[in-house]
């Protein structure tokens, strides 16, 4: 019997093995926190360190569609998708150009690259694809306003990995469950038998 229940241990120890981890949710969305590493240049092409913290303010699509230099750009086809405080040292009367790699934009996506100046938002550079770069004399806040079609929608719980982890429990718990009948059949046989 002993040797039965030490069986079936260690097999209920290794099926718990397959059990995956929980997909943990970004509380940030795509808005802010885990968007686009900027990478920094000066001038001379040296690289420039950049830090980056939660965003001081935060444009809305009607700022942006107010700012961005295009006549046939409205609010309802702007995503802000990724906002952030950015410092970095640019020299005295010089600039630095930062690159963002946009996750989910395409080759065709047009990406605005909006700078808020202490008053207002203005828009420093718009390019297509989702390697951007646009020249700054100042820093801070940065926002990266897509023109919708293709723009990555903000994760949302629900929008995780397909509920990672929930098959693999079920089927450990079917198997204890009948591990464990099998067990008990087998002790009630063993029991007759004495």
């Amino acid at each position: 019997m002993k040797k039965l229940l030490r069986i079936a241990v260690v097999l209920c120890l290794a099926m718990a093995l397959s059990v995956t981890a929980f997909a943990t949710v970004n509380p940030n969305g795509s808005g802010s926190g885990a968007g686009p590493k900027p990478l920094a240049v000066d001038s001379n092409g040296n690289t420039v360190t950049t830090t980056v913290s939660e965003p001081s303010v935060t444009p809305t699509v009607a700022d942006a569609a107010a700012v961005i230099k295009s006549d046939n750009v409205k609010a309802e086809d702007l995503s802000v998708v990724w906002v952030m405080d950015i410092t970095a040292e640019i020299p005295a009367g010089g600039s630095v150009t930062i690159t963002f790699e946009v996750p989910g934009a395409t080759a065709n996506d047009i990406v605005h690259v909006l700078h808020y100046n202490g008053t207002v938002w203005e828009e420093v550079a718009a390019c297509k694809g989702n390697d951007i770069k646009a020249e700054f004399t100042s820093l801070s806040p940065v926002a990266l306003v897509m023109e919708k079609g293709a723009a990555p929608a903000p994760s949302k719980p629900d929008d995780e990995s397909p509920k990672t982890g929930e098959e693999p429990v079920l089927l450990v718990a079917v198997a204890v469950v009948l591990l464990a009948g099998a067990v008990a059949v087998v002790a009630l046989k063993k029991k007759e038998e004495m």
